[in-house]
């Protein structure tokens, strides 16, 4: 009895991940043109973006965590990283700029002309947000 319960949920877990699809874009980025600077200097030219799989950028100041809408970016900088952490400043479309902290472990996912990208906020300098040009 043990054997066949073990076995069932070894099943299920294999069907459910048999039918995950991988991380898109969501629907309210896709259109935004996406230039990331790395921290080797190179340019990369990509469409839409999610992080963490979401459309918003999870920061953090003070004991405050916000939610900021990707659509809501213009530009995120990559000020230092400390630990865990990394410090962002970032540029809104209506031009309020501020400074946070977020996870060093973020990871974004974008596409280009070769396939999908992704990358983590600690290994980039900038993120520059185009709202409505093309690639």
């Amino acid at each position: 009895m043990r054997a066949a319960v073990s076995f069932s949920i070894l099943l299920l877990y294999i069907l459910i991940l048999g039918v995950a699809e991988p991380v898109r874009v969501p629907r309210e980025t896709e259109n935004i043109t996406v230039e990331v600077i790395d921290t080797s200097g190179q340019l990369h030219k990509l469409k839409g973006i999610s992080c963490n799989g979401k459309s918003y950028l999870r920061v953090k100041k003070g004991s405050v965590e916000y939610s900021i809408a990707l659509k809501s970016l213009k530009e995120v900088n990559v000020e230092r990283k400390k630990g865990s952490l990394v410090t962002v400043s970032v540029v809104m479309r209506d031009g309020l700029k501020d400074t946070f902290n977020v996870s060093a472990s973020t990871v974004c996912m974008s596409e280009s002309k070769l396939g999908e990208a992704t990358f983590y906020i600690k290994n980039v300098k900038r993120i520059i947000l185009k709202h409505g040009e093309r690639r």
